[in-house]
């Protein structure tokens, strides 16, 4: 959303009132007292006008929506939330939980350019993820799907691609980890006119391996963005279909377990020297 203020509109309106106010007989003293009041009066308005304007864009960088919590089979998905820097929510939508399974069915998240106009769509889904009792967090994996249309005769300018970043930080035990983990995306985007046709479909894979690090919670964030370019008689467009957050965990070793796995590992490396 682009606000527009046209600030020479309104101050030409505040100085015609203000010299409205000086006649044609005033002394020089009056004239003088008019055009300071009309300079605090500019001054006055275009900070009004700055304001709106800021209070206006910070609420869409605030734009945010909270579906609640959801439980698996083994898992809990707590706090399940989403924003958006650049269009209105919800973009995911509400998810269904299937086993240890979070599912998303985007209806909203897309991106379109046409005529020479150029896009960006960026979400960003946050859920607080914890382990069944007595287990750890061992793996979450994330796959997206979705497709892409460019339509038009026009070149590499014309283009749809996508990219995104998960963030996992530790909270239980909370030593502060923090792991990242790029979007994979086949076919490799972006993807371009006429190089890759009118129509394709993607997917988006990553994964964020805990196994190991005695983990029972994190606050996963996943930021996705969307983006779109085109030229003068060409259109293209890129949605997101599907987004599924599936994870596993792994039962807390017993104590008697966890002593004889130590001792067996130590009995390897003896027998190795």
């Amino acid at each position: 959303m682009i606000f527009r203020v046209d600030l020479g509109y309104h101050l030409r309106g505040v100085q015609e009132k203000l010299r409205s106010t000086c006649v044609a007989g005033a002394s020089q003293t009056l004239k003088k007292e008019a055009m300071e009041r009309m300079h605090i009066q500019n001054h006055k308005l275009i900070l009004v006008l700055a304001l709106t304007v800021l209070c206006a864009s910070s609420s869409l960088r605030a734009d945010s929506v909270s579906y609640g919590d959801f439980f698996g089979t083994d898992v809990a998905f707590l706090n399940v939330r989403e924003g958006s820097a650049t269009d209105p929510v919800p973009l995911y939508g509400a998810p269904l939980v299937v086993d240890n399974r979070l599912l998303f069915n985007p209806l909203t998240f897309t991106s379109f350019a046409n005529d020479g106009d150029a896009d960006v769509t960026s979400g960003t889904l946050s859920v607080r993820i914890e382990a069944g009792e007595a287990s750890f967090l061992e793996v979450i994996r994330i796959t997206e799907t979705g497709d892409f249309t460019m339509l038009g005769t026009g070149t590499d300018a014309t283009s749809a691609t996508i990219n995104g970043l998960a963030v996992a930080t530790d909270i239980d035990p909370g030593v502060g980890d923090t792991l990242t983990s790029p979007l994979a995306v086949t076919p490799d985007a972006p993807y371009f006119l006429p190089v890759d046709g009118d129509f394709g479909e993607f997917e988006a894979v990553t994964e964020i391996d805990l196994s190991g690090l005695g983990i029972r919670a994190v606050i996963l964030n996943l930021n996705n963005n969307l983006q779109t370019t085109s030229e003068e008689g060409t259109s293209s467009f890129i949605q997101k279909k599907t987004v599924e957050i599936e994870v596993e965990d792994i039962p807390i070793p017993e104590p008697t377990t966890a002593m004889l796995l130590a001792v067996a590992a130590v009995g390897i490396v003896r027998r190795r020297r």
